[in-house]
């Protein structure tokens, strides 16, 4: 059965909302479908619709996104549901078919996602092109191996200070480390700033700390505080951070270590951080950084040529792809891509490929992070081992790509 699948207007907002919010479990807490509609792009949406009900949402930011060395336009595929009642009857794949035409007809080459559950969306050509890392830090076990010497100094700021102070900090930063992305003055507001109780999960008030140097602000740091103790009264406390953004090594090391010396904290936790984050090469006793890693950021090409001359390489090099795209066969052929650290081009050309992979796998390897030499030992691309060798050198990236946020 095919559903009509349109863009729902300004007055539907607050249904697709609650049928959103139905398919992901949560119950809407006062005031948080009015932060929601402040920066949805209704006309970007796509649901599926039974009679006058809607069954199935997806949305779409429209962002700047980070590339190795380059920015391409790029929708962000969110808020992807399917009512219960109505599984298993092709809604999503009608909603996903429409919403990738919709963003390769805006001229934009990429669309990009954070996947509710891992193994939904490489059927629709998606890849999984970068990884977060969780951290958590007993604070009794978090001394530094050298005791540091910082040139600049933390201050806490005010949320107002925060306004002023944060994005210019953002700004200067977001374009070097691929998978971040342009922030709007509505999303600092909707994401970063506004903090009603809803948001809070039983923690404190957002805290924000600035670290300065030679009169600039060199990076910040966002976190909560969960104030507990046990039936001793002693301090069981938690400290999330939500972000930490930092310009250099210095930087860094201020800003955490800020984090792990607050008092009344047993345990530092930090949900999602750079698998390169450099905490656990200073501390004495690395062991205690407990990490894990995870699938983050989803990239889906739809423009091949201009995803692939938009980035920049490691190092010079030409390579021919045999690409297969099953959900949008136009995508397949084979590619010459010819670039280096200066610049890129990529056109449709002849002649045997060096390297033969999905659109998934070559998604996954455009930000720099997910090595062509990896998916080819897990026999995910195919090519002689010398010229997957120069493949994966070429593709590779540093800093390897990490997305701050969900969106």
């Amino acid at each position: 059965m095919s559903y009509p699948i349109r863009a729902i207007s300004r007055d539907e907002v607050g249904e697709f909302y609650r049928q959103m919010a139905l398919g992901f479990g949560w119950d809407p807490a006062e005031g948080m479908a009015e932060g929601f509609a402040a920066f949805l792009e209704s006309e970007r949406t796509r649901c599926a619709f039974d009679g006058d009900d809607i069954v199935g949402t997806l949305a779409t930011h429209s962002l700047e996104l980070a590339v190795p060395g380059g920015v391409l336009a790029t929708g962000g595929t969110t808020m992807v549901t399917v009512r219960s009642s109505h599984r298993r009857r092709g809604i999503l794949r009608q909603m996903m078919s429409s919403h990738l035409d919709e963003v390769a007809g805006r001229g934009e080459p990429l669309a990009a996602l954070w996947a509710s559950e891992s193994q939904i969306y490489e059927r629709f050509g998606f890849g999984c092109a970068s990884e977060l890392c969780r951290i958590v830090v007993e604070r009794a076990h978090s001394e530094f191996a050298e005791t540091p010497e910082f040139s600049g100094r933390c201050r806490l700021l005010t949320p107002e200070e925060a306004r002023r102070q944060l994005p210019a900090v953002y700004e200067k930063l977001w374009r070097g480390r691929p998978g971040h992305f342009a922030r709007s003055p509505l999303w600092w507001e909707a994401r970063h700033f506004s903090d009603p109780p809803w948001k809070r999960e039983g923690g404190s008030a957002l805290r924000f700390a600035l670290y300065e140097r030679d009169g600039e602000a060199r990076g910040y740091l966002q976190y909560r505080q969960q104030a507990k103790s046990d039936e001793a009264n002693l301090p069981r406390g938690r400290l999330h951070v939500v972000e930490l953004q930092a310009e250099d090594a210095e930087a860094s090391a201020a800003l955490w270590h800020h984090a792990l010396g607050v008092d009344l904290i047993e345990m530092v936790q930090a949900w999602n951080r750079p698998p390169d984050d450099p905490l656990f090469w200073l501390l004495a006793d690395p062991r205690r950084a407990r990490r894990s890693q995870r699938d983050a950021l989803w990239v889906r090409i739809l423009d091949l040529p201009a995803a692939l001359a938009g980035r920049r390489y490691a190092v010079e090099g030409r390579v021919t792809l045999q690409v297969s795209d099953a959900l949008r066969p136009d995508n397949s052929g084979t590619y010459v891509l010819e670039g280096g650290p200066e610049g890129a081009e990529c056109a449709r050309g002849g002649g045997p490929p060096d390297l033969e992979l999905d659109v998934a796998d070559l998604g996954a390897a455009l930000m720099g992070g997910s090595r062509l030499a990896t998916l080819a030992r897990a026999g995910r691309v195919r090519g002689a081992p010398e010229a997957v060798a120069r493949a994966d050198r070429f593709f590779a990236w540093d800093p390897p790509p990490w997305c701050p946020e969900i969106f």
